[in-house]
């Protein structure tokens, strides 16, 4: 049995983040057979930078304010539009949202404040066209720029 509160912390890549995050490894390879799940708390204002998964993520907000922008498609790799509607705030512990697998967004905590969720997602997706399941990606930002 794993808690949220004092699973393993896992070292984090501050490419990957703005402001001071805590990632702890609540499921994985270890302990599952197909779910990562994880608690992530962002520290003042802390938030993710510009990623998508290729398997649905789901986050759950455990303590504080939070908010998760969906990035709309745009032309070009400089031209993405995010809009009232795109933006959700986690207002409440318990709110939940589904991020779209392949979708580019970001969360975390609203400015001045922490926020806490646990992200879970599928560790493995199926590739139809080799007929063969591989390990599903995070893609970051930096790492596309890179």
């Amino acid at each position: 049995m794993e808690n949220i509160r004092n699973a393993k912390e896992v070292k984090v890549n501050q490419n990957y983040f703005t402001g001071s995050v805590i990632l702890r490894e609540v499921l994985g390879q270890m302990n599952s057979a197909e779910q990562e799940m994880y608690h992530v708390t962002f520290q003042n204002g802390a938030l993710t930078t510009l990623h998508y998964h290729e398997s649905d993520q789901i986050l759950i907000a455990t303590k504080g304010k939070g908010v998760v922008g969906l990035i709309k498609e745009g032309v070009g790799v400089t031209k993405f539009g995010i809009g009232d509607t795109d933006i959700t705030f986690f207002e409440s512990e318990g709110d939940t949202i589904c991020i779209p697998s392949n979708k580019l967004h970001f969360h975390g905590a609203i400015r001045g404040e922490n926020f806490s969720h646990i992200a879970i997602r599928k560790m493995y997706k199926i590739d139809k066209t080799a007929e063969t399941v591989k390990r599903a990606e995070n893609k970051w930002e930096y790492d596309l720029i890179s």
